[in-house]
């Protein structure tokens, strides 16, 4: 609810600066469609929540199997800079534990990690169907992490997947976990100064999240976790035609 609710301030602050928007800043822009039955246990259905800075799907396969991806938050002001609300802050973990990683990397272990000294404009999935894993760059291995960076990074990993309500997340996370963490790689770009534009990515072979911070003077965030081969619920729904069609 808190980033619906940036909605507001984010329309205080623009007619405040004078940089009025093209869209209506309004708490009431957010749509949830259903399709299918609900509850329905031999017909997929599904539900969609979207708006600005907020994008989840959920897709129900035989009354059971769910896929809870693309899962997408942002946030604008990610800190309130006005008002009684200044200093509040949104998406908190996924920028101050990201940059927990960061800096807890010795010399050698940061010029791997780090990609690029400047940040892309934006999450480089963009909103494309089905994602490449090659879209986003590599980094640092999780082999070449110690034990405590090891633990910040599944921590972040972990984060993004319970942003998800906690059955669903249960669900994921296991699935996660099945495959492990030894292919997965952290990369950033960017500075790690507070408040300089900034970028991560962290590929797994199963998903990826990006997490980017560059807009409206690094005050503007989007982060999403993809999965090759479950958004959308694409691979529950074909294996339920090939076997029901």
């Amino acid at each position: 609810h808190r980033i619906i609710e940036l909605e507001t301030v984010l329309g205080e602050w623009e007619g405040m600066s004078k940089n009025e928007s093209q869209w209506e800043r309004s708490v009431g822009r957010y749509w949830f469609s259903v399709f299918g039955t609900p509850g329905s246990v031999d017909k997929p259905w599904g539900f969609r929540v979207g708006g600005h800075h907020i994008a989840l799907s959920a897709n129900v396969v035989n009354g059971e199997q769910v896929s809870i991806l693309p899962l997408f938050f942002g946030a604008n002001p990610a800190t309130i800079r006005h008002g009684d609300r200044k200093g509040e802050r949104t998406l908190v973990e996924e920028e101050d534990w990201a940059r927990a990683l960061l800096t807890s990397l010795d010399g050698d272990q940061t010029k791997i990690a780090v990609v690029d000294q400047v940040a892309p404009a934006d999450i480089l999935t963009t909103n494309v169907r089905s994602v490449d894993p090659n879209v986003a760059p590599v980094g640092i291995g999780f082999s070449a992490l110690n034990d405590g960076q090891r633990d910040r990074l599944v921590s972040l990993v972990k984060h993004y997947v319970t942003r998800a309500a906690d059955d669903l997340a249960a669900n994921y996370w296991r699935a996660v976990e099945s495959v492990g963490f030894d292919d997965v790689t952290f990369a950033w770009a960017g500075p790690a100064t507070v408040g300089e534009g900034h970028y991560y990515a962290i590929r797994h072979p199963r998903f990826l999240i990006e997490y980017d911070n560059t807009q409206n003077g690094a005050n503007h965030i989007h982060s999403v976790l993809r999965d090759y081969s479950h958004d959308w619920g694409e691979d529950l729904l074909a294996a339920h035609y090939r076997v029901s069609h």
